[in-house]
């Protein structure tokens, strides 16, 4: 037998002798292994000389060789099989406890690696520069232009003023960056630029503008529909009751309103003539009278817009004293109208625990500004100013 170790994982193991000088597969790892040609006798399990001691250690120190030339070429042949033989077993043992190689399912993920690298030093030697110092100098130069701007604007009103309508235009404030824009004259380095600014803030404020205008026209169509419904029409039984007339007028009153702030709009002909029709019924050009200002206080309170009632309770002060009168009650009744809702929109945020600076305050804010819009140019006094605190410290909370 011939003792062969395996490069591949180190196992040590013995082959036959007929397949000296062939290859075979490591039985460990299944590694091509080279199987060596046997030196004489001592190759083989067999040889006693491979296995003694006294054999491997060689002839003892100082111990006479035997006489003849035949002795003298045994002893030499022993002694050169058995170093032979020691120098076969220290390489096993140094294989057996050298470290092993990757396996062979690691060599792609290997080679991938080294090719990277390969790559990467590619990269480096092209660019002529290290990656330490081209950072370095990239920082360099990103500082060098921060502290340009900086010196250019610091000190310099008109490039506050271009900083200052940036951020405006950032926070939606349209006239606050226009204004500041405006301000930079045109022998300024930022003028031209300013003027790129003023065109992009004046095309988003229009934008602004028209989506809002779109969204009250929207409203405002939608009131005119609820109305006619609930209100005038009554499903065809509308004409019969006491307030169809100054129900229609109030339908009048917000048709000429859309037709007035939105020209060209999709609804324009559908509210055209609604309003074409209920002018027969009732008249706008008449003078107001307590019923009219009584049916649009009740039809803008559902609607949570009773304090646009306002112009309406004015224009019937104006016909005289007793009208005036008049008037002035129907004012205090609404302003009873606001409180008494009021009430219950505090009762609602108590029962549903909304309190002003915790996680719920946007709800807070939405419900104060809501009762604001309610009761628009109506003064309600306290309940005015809770609203104020609510909605300031709902917004602190946010």
């Amino acid at each position: 037998m011939i003792r062969a170790a395996c490069e591949g994982c180190g196992a040590a193991f013995k082959a036959p002798d007929k397949l000296a000088g062939k290859r075979v597969k490591c039985p460990k790892c299944g590694s091509g292994v080279a199987i060596p040609e046997p030196e004489g006798e001592g190759a083989s399990e067999g040889s006693a000389e491979e296995d003694s001691p006294a054999a491997a250690a060689g002839p003892a120190v100082g111990a006479a060789p035997v006489a003849g030339r035949r002795g003298g070429s045994r002893a030499g042949g022993r002694k050169a099989r058995g170093g032979a033989a020691k120098n076969t077993r220290q390489k096993a043992r140094r294989a057996a406890v050298a470290p092993k190689a990757p396996a062979r399912d690691d060599d792609d993920g290997v080679e991938e690696l080294r090719t990277r690298n390969s790559r990467i030093q590619r990269a480096r030697r092209k660019s002529g520069l290290p990656p330490a110092v081209s950072a370095a100098l990239t920082l360099l130069i990103v500082l060098a232009i921060g502290t340009g701007v900086w010196f250019m604007v610091k000190g310099d009103p008109y490039g506050e003023a271009f900083g200052r309508g940036i951020d405006a235009f950032v926070d939606a404030q349209y006239e606050v960056a226009i204004a500041e824009f405006s301000t930079i004259p045109a022998d300024h380095a930022f003028y031209s630029d300013a003027q790129e600014q003023l065109a992009q803030v004046r095309a988003q404020q229009a934008a602004g503008e028209r989506r809002v205008d779109e969204r009250f026209a929207d409203s405002l169509y939608g009131n005119i529909t609820a109305t006619r419904k609930r209100f005038v029409d009554r499903d065809g039984e509308g004409y019969k009751d006491p307030n169809y007339t100054s129900s229609a007028r109030y339908l009048l009153l917000r048709a000429q309103e859309f037709l007035d702030k939105y020209p060209g709009h999709a609804r324009e002909a559908e509210v055209k003539g609604l309003f074409s029709y209920y002018r027969n019924v009732a008249n706008l050009t008449d003078p107001i009278t307590e019923q009219d200002v009584r049916v649009e206080l009740n039809i803008r309170h559902g609607s949570d817009r009773w304090g646009l009632t306002v112009p309406s309770i004015e224009a019937l002060a104006a016909q005289g004293p007793e009208q005036a009168r008049v008037a002035e009650e129907i004012r205090a009744e609404a302003i009873s109208l606001a409180l008494a809702d009021w009430q219950g929109i505090k009762q609602q945020m108590e029962e549903r625990h909304l309190q002003p600076g915790a996680e719920n305050w946007r709800e807070v804010a939405t419900t104060c500004k809501k009762f604001l819009i309610g009761v628009e140019d109506l003064p309600t006094a306290g309940a005015d100013a809770e609203r104020t605190l609510l909605l300031a410290e709902a917004k602190m909370g946010g």
